[in-house]
């Protein structure tokens, strides 16, 4: 009935039901909300309220998230995979909060995942890649760094490496030490 429920919230279209709808799809048990999960993509496509696509890409996950985390992995790599910039910041924006959730270190799935939209960086993805560098810069510098020592020089973009030098000022200055250090270095 709740799944039931949210859907019908965010047909009526109102940014109160679609809020609604997004903090009731945060209370429904996982396995019965993946009807809904699987729409979840098409709603940030038809949002164009930044409130809304935020409270779909946090509220409504929020018990897939401390539930099941695998399953929003998976959900998150896929708009990570993308070639399209507004997915890749779907991903990043999911995957944030996941990040800031006590107790989560499962680093190599998320550098495994995040990969692609590094090394496809681009000026659209930039304030959300910064975001996410300072979530994981929090669980791990050292491995955050050997992350992106290793995306460096594996990459062939150019524009991934501009973005990451104007990335530079806002991050942390251990973070701004490591990644002169990894940008200093012979390619």
């Amino acid at each position: 009935q709740a799944t039931a429920l949210a859907s019908a919230l965010w047909k009526a279209s109102y940014l109160e039901t679609r809020l609604l709808a997004c903090h009731l799809m945060g209370f429904i048990p996982p396995a019965t909300a993946m009807p809904l999960f699987s729409l979840l993509p098409q709603w940030v496509q038809q949002s164009k309220d930044p409130e809304i696509q935020t409270a779909l890409l946090t509220d409504a996950l929020k018990r897939l998230r401390r539930e099941n985390s695998q399953v929003l992995l998976l959900l998150v790599e896929g708009w990570l995979k993308s070639s399209d910039h507004r997915a890749q910041i779907w991903g990043l924006r999911a995957l944030i909060p996941l990040l800031d959730e006590p107790g989560f270190e499962n680093l190599p799935t998320v550098f495994r995942i995040l990969r692609p939209a590094v090394e496809t960086a681009r000026p659209s993805t930039q304030l959300d890649l910064q975001a996410c560098l300072a979530a994981l810069e929090r669980i791990s510098l050292t491995e955050t760094l050997h992350f992106l020592r290793e995306v460096i020089a594996a990459s062939k973009n150019p524009e991934m490496l501009r973005i990451l030098r104007r990335m530079l000022p806002t991050g942390s200055p251990e973070l701004q030490a490591g990644l002169r250090e990894i940008l200093r270095e012979p390619m």
